[in-house]
Formats: C-alpha cells, sequence, structure tokens
C-alpha cells in the first residue's frame, strides 16, 4: 500500500497540467481571434468610407464633370475623391485610408454618360476594389 501512496497525488497533477495547458491555449486563441476581428472590422470601415466617396461622386458627376480631387473625412477615415472625364466616359477613384495610415482601401469606377433631356445620366461599367 505505501509504495502506491503518491501515484494518486501525481495523477491529479498531471490532470491539472494538462487542464492548464488546454486552458492556456484557448485563451491565446480566443485573443488572436480578437485581434484578427479588429482588423477585419478596420478594413470593412474603410471600405465602406470608400464607397461613400464614390457615391458622393457619382451624385456630383451627375450635375457636371467633376476633374478635381475632393477631400473629407468620416468614420474616422481621411477620404479623398478623384475623378476625370473624357470623350463621354471617364473613371473615379475613391480612397479612404484611416487616421494612423493602417488601413487603406480603394475603389475604382469606370463610367459613360449620356444626356437624355438636359440630364446627366451615368452608366457604370467597370467597378474595382483593392486594399492597396
Amino acid at each position: 500500500m505505501n509504495k502506491h501512496r503518491g501515484s494518486m497525488g501525481l495523477l491529479l497533477l498531471l490532470f491539472l497540467a494538462s487542464l492548464l495547458t488546454v486552458a492556456g491555449a484557448f485563451l491565446l486563441f480566443a485573443g488572436r481571434s480578437r485581434t484578427t476581428l479588429a482588423v477585419y472590422q478596420e478594413g470593412l470601415i474603410s471600405v465602406y468610407a470608400a464607397e461613400s466617396g464614390a457615391n458622393w461622386a457619382l451624385e456630383a458627376l451627375k450635375a457636371a464633370p467633376l476633374d478635381r480631387r475632393v477631400t473629407f473625412d468620416v468614420n474616422r477615415r481621411h477620404v479623398t475623391v478623384e475623378a476625370e472625364e473624357h470623350d463621354r466616359s471617364g473613371r473615379l477613384t475613391a480612397s479612404a485610408v484611416s487616421k494612423s495610415g493602417n488601413y487603406k482601401r480603394y475603389i475604382s469606377i469606370s463610367y459613360s454618360v449620356t444626356e437624355e433631356d438636359g440630364a446627366r445620366r451615368l452608366q457604370v461599367e467597370d467597378i474595382q476594389s483593392d486594399k492597396s
């Protein structure tokens, strides 16, 4: 009986060590998941900010050609919109950059212009989105 006296304590110690290892791995995984989620969310906010700049530019282009650069801030992002138009077609580019500069998203839209009853109509031909 005396030679098996410490085996129960040793088994309990091994069980607690393995339980502690599993708990540590879970905490590490949860921390990385939270970081990944934060990066994804910041990138998504930048995409939405760039899209809002593109929407603003499309509305402005309905009235007249927009051959200049416009900048504004939205959702803690600096948005830059550029448009150039030649021979009834054009391209606008909207970019959004976070204040820290870590998250950048770009949207580029190619369009064509027609005039009906004195009003400009835009037809979107191509849309591209990128991180850089």
